[in-house]
This record gives structure tokens, sequence and C-alpha cells, in this order.
């Protein structure tokens, strides 16, 4: 360990914060190296956070979960680490035992008792590490709580050198944050797919070229010739038979059916619309029964209508929504403001979504049925009642049969494609969805803030075995890092450099199930080629998650008008939606 030459250099060290004490540099194993000091010449004072907490002699991790893999994970790891020698060592105080904290009310309870907590300046309840998203890092940032990472040399270089640096960004899009800095650890990533329930799909495929005059593309014809068409009598009850409606009359004869067409959203929200008319006993209104209803099930109104509106301005942030920024304290709500290329791009993607809510289309939070508490558009699509779902990339287990069943969609009847990189086929650059929580750092003090520091070198880094009780309750092993461990455990991709340049089947630290590696390659092709795609994340402010909620319940609002004033959607348009949208952000968006 570095040794001090002089105890007026120690005192001055130790009165200093973060930025100055914990730029640290060092090579080799982490007990031994990573606690040096840095010899840069910075004088920050530690009134540049809001608050200090008292030393405990400990560092607390809190987490959103509690009583499950990901929890039980969490206490693997703290356990690893509390046995290393230089965490035992009482005397070492840049190596500090670690608890784990779960919350209840999972993320967005977490966030809103810590916010609770800073708010009062409420010493006694903060945290050193936490996982959660942007938007609480945003909240720390507005107390100035939040850690630069990337103020310690070693670590930043560290940090630099694990991560694809297209992960790494997500941590910049925070309102008021300098972007030169480190302020999130992209541990644990998920992404979106498009899940087609094959049999379904066939089924419509085949009646309106059959029964019709729709066509199939050419080059596209062994795509469609090869969809598994089974369970087809019990479809056939379920959704009822085919009606011919003209293609200008928004239905399927005259059509052709193309693959391209289920790779950006207005195309494929206009195939689902055309279903939908063309197979008239889809048109029930008794909630989730025995009969086809909803052509596209979306877990998300929100997340669907912030990258779509990216996608639509090319997948650059300068024409995104909102805008934010190291010159914005918080969002401005720049959709608002008509004739913005921020309101143009709000409203295109705003439009393709009602189009499919006027024709009860779609499936959202905001209009599933009152008793499913837990809405999932995978438990309406698994019973063929869903032939387009838009979801993420974790819990594939939970989703799908595996035995085999006429009135339910087993595992070789899903069919996984990315999500629609495109709103309009005509946009030059490609996004997908990189979402998934992210470790940020709170103040403390200068010591354990040091000591947090040290803490997540060896948690990206230091390679370590594991042991865990799988499924069914045999013992298994892992090797790898912390990150790698946790993000195993929770169905996540740790994105790193390692792993993104890995070759999946062989890669033992990467969950094997069909979702996951679709994951695995859309965020390898996105890595391999920066020009033609570009990874959006959902930029974080302390007002975020009131934006979000308020999204999703103008979503609702809209359904709703839509259904009492008779899909005019003269009268019900996306200046209705930002109306109701102001409504329901308890006055951020003025």
């Amino acid at each position: 360990m570095f040794k001090f030459k002089n105890k007026s250099l120690k005192a001055a060290l130790l009165a200093m914060p973060l930025a100055s004490v914990v730029a640290l540099a060092s090579c080799g194993p982490i007990a031994d190296k990573i606690g040096k000091a840095d010899k840069t010449d910075k004088t920050e004072s530690s009134t540049n956070f809001g608050f200090n907490q008292p030393e405990d002699g400990k560092l607390k991790f809190g987490i959103p979960w509690k009583n499950d893999a990901r929890y039980d994970a969490m206490l693997d790891i703290a356990k690893k680490w509390n046995n290393l020698p230089t965490v035992k060592d009482q005397e070492n105080k840049d190596f500090l035992p670690i608890e784990i904290e779960g919350y209840t009310g999972y993320y967005d309870g977490m966030a809103s008792q810590i916010t609770k907590d800073i708010s009062a300046r409420n010493a006694q309840k903060g945290l050193n590490l936490l996982f959660n998203y942007s938007g609480l890092a945003a909240t720390l940032n507005k107390y100035d709580m939040l850690l630069n990472l990337g103020s310690n040399p070693d670590l930043k270089k560290t940090i630099e050198n694990t991560y694809v640096s297209d992960f790494l960004k997500a941590g910049n899009l925070i309102s008021g944050v300098d972007p030169k800095g480190i302020y999130l650890i992209p541990a644990v990533k998920s992404g979106k797919t498009l899940g087609i329930d094959i049999p379904l799909l066939a089924y419509f495929v085949d009646q309106a070229t059959k029964d019709g005059s729709a066509t199939i593309k050419p080059e596209d014809k062994a795509f469609f010739d090869g969809l598994k068409k089974t369970d087809q009598e019990f479809i056939a009850k379920t959704w009822g038979s085919y009606t011919k409606i003209p293609l200008n009359n928004g239905g399927l004869e005259g059509y052709q059916f193309s693959k391209s067409k289920l790779e950006n959203y207005k195309d494929l929200f206009d195939l689902a619309s055309r279903i939908k008319k063309s197979f008239p006993s889809s048109n029930n209104d008794d909630g989730i029964s025995s009969k086809g209803r909803w052509l596209v099930g979306v877990n998300d109104s929100a997340s669907h209508w912030f990258i779509s509106s990216f996608q639509v301005g090319n997948s650059d942030f300068k024409n995104y929504i909102v805008d934010f920024g190291p010159n914005v304290k918080s969002f401005d709500y720049r959709v608002t403001k008509k004739g913005t290329p921020a309101y143009e791009n709000g409203k295109q993607a705003f439009d393709l979504f009602e189009n499919l809510q006027k024709d009860d289309a779609v499936i959202y939070e905001g209009n599933a049925p009152k008793n499913d508490s837990l809405f999932e558009v995978s438990t309406i699509q698994k019973k063929h009642l869903l032939p387009f779902a838009l979801m993420s990339t974790t819990s594939y287990n939970k989703k799908y049969e595996e035995k085999e069943s006429d009135e339910k969609m087993n595992a070789d009847e899903l069919m996984l494609l990315p999500e629609p990189t495109k709103t309009f086929e005509t946009e030059t650059k490609k996004s997908i969805t990189s979402q998934g929580p992210s470790i940020m750092a709170m103040h403390a003090n200068a010591q354990e803030d040091k000591a947090t520091e040290n803490f997540l070198k060896w948690f990206i880094s230091e390679q370590n075995t594991f042991e865990y009780k799988d499924k069914s309750k045999a013992t298994q092993t892992f090797t790898g890092t912390a990150n790698d461990y946790f993000a195993f455990r929770s169905n996540y991709l740790n994105p790193t450099k390692s792993n993104l340049t890995s070759d999946y089947k062989s890669n033992d630290k990467l969950p094997h199930n069909p979702m996951f590696e679709l994951l695995f390659n859309t965020f390898k092709t996105v890595v391999n080629d920066n020009n033609e795609y570009s990874v959006y994340s959902e930029p974080g402010d302390a007002t975020s998650q009131a934006f979000r909620k308020a999204v999703q319940t103008a979503f609702g609002s809209i359904g709703n008008q839509l259904k009492s004033n008779n899909n005019d959607t003269s009268k019900i348009n996306f200046d209705t939606f930002l109306s109701e949208l102001k409504k329901s952000s308890n006055r951020i968006i003025k």
C-alpha cells in the first residue's frame, strides 16, 4: 500500500473529498495496488457535496430486489468480498465490508425513499452504492451527492477498458452532469424483442393469400412458407374466418406480405390494423377471453414512444423530445413546443400508436383488463391471443411452454426478431434499446468514497468463483467477475468488451436461451457497425420517472377518449395527448 511520507500530507489528504483523494493510479492485484493516492493538484473541498455521512466502518449497497435470484446473487457477492483478507483487516480502512440493503417497491419505491432521505439531508439513512436507473443518478446529482467515478484515474481506466463505449455513453444522458465524467456502471443490460406467434401469423397469411388476393414478396416466400402451421384448428376458433376487405379500405386484399414490414413500426402497425379489420371476430370487447382481440402487445407505452420518437429524429438526441445536458439543470420538455423538431418527431411517433388505439388493435398497460395487476404481454401471447409482442429480453423461461399444447404457444412456436430498428423505413440510421439498471455511487465521506471505488474495481475486474443453487437445487459453480456473476444470475448481459467479442455458444458466462442469444447478437451487431446503428438509452432526470408515468397515464386517457368520441382522431390528437401529459405530470411540464 502507499506510504505517506509525512503526517501533514496524510492529514490533508484524509480531509479531502472524493475528487482529490480517490484519484488513484495502480496496476496489478487490487488488494495491493488500488489505494494509491493521485499526484494531481486538486483542492476541491468536501463542501462541494450536499452533506457528509458519518463513518460507520462499512459500505451499504442499496438494491431494488428482495427474495429473488438477484438478491441472492448480491448476497453471494458481498460474502465473497467480505472474506477477502484486506477487507477482514480492520486496520485497512480502504477496504470496508459491504452490506446489501434490499428495498421494497422495486425501482420506483427505492428511488422514492432515497429521494426523501437525501432531500431531508438524512445522513443516517445514506448509502454508498445503488442499483437503479439514471433518473435516480440525476436526483443524486441534483443534491450534489453523485460521485464522478471518472475522477479516479485508475478506476476510470478500468471502467473504460472493461465496457463497450456505446453502453458507457448512457451515463452522460443525465441532466446537469459533466459529459467528461463517469457516473454509471452499465453492469446489466437487456434489450427488446419482437416476439411473433408463428402459427398465428401463418394462419393470417394463409387465409389472406388462399382465400383472398394478398400475395407474398417473391424473395420472402421461403420465410412465410416456412412458418409452422400448428394449432390451426384452435386458432381458427379463436380468431374466426377471413373477410375480404380492399386494400384502400384498410384490408388485406391486394396486400403484399414481406419480412421487411416487420422491421419498422409504421409497416408493422399497418399490418396489425389490416389483420384486425380482416378478421372481424376479433372485434370483441370482453377482455382477455377465448377470442382473439389485439394484434400488438406493448408492455410499456412510454418506452415505445420514447424510442420511436428517437428513431423519427434519425436516432439523434439533438432532435429528441426532451433537452438535457451539462447546462440543463432539469429536462426541457421541448416536445410541447409546436414547430420544433421535438414536437414533430413526438407527433409522428404518437400518430402511429394512436391509430392502433383507434382500431383497438393494441394492448398496453393503459387498457389492460382491470383484474390483470401484473400485466405482461407474453402472458396473453402464449394463449395464441397476440401475434406480435414487443417485450424485454429478460425472463425467457417464464414466458412460454416447453411441452406441446394446441391451446398455448409452445417455445418452438415463438419467433424472436429484434425490435423494429426504425419507425419509418426511410430513416437512414437504425437504433436499438439498451435498458436495465446501472450502478451509481453516492457520496458518504472521503474514506468511504475511497473504499467504494476499491469495491467497484474489484466488482468489475477481479475473477472469482461463486457457488449457487440452480432450479433443481443442485450446486453449480460460476467463474468470472462479480459483475459477470450477477448478470448471469439475473438473465442480463454484462456489456463488456470481452463478452461482446466472444463466441456466444462457447461463453459460459452468459445465459443460454433464444431471447438472450438474440440480445447478444443484436448488441454485437451494433458494436461492430456504429455507422449504421445507434444504441438508445432513456435519458435521466430528477423528473424523468414522473414524466414516464405521465406518458403512460396520457396514453391511457387517449384510449378512453377515443372510445367516447367514436375514434375521431380529428378531435383526439397529439395536442390532446400533450394536454393530458401536462395534467398528469404534477406540474413538471408547463
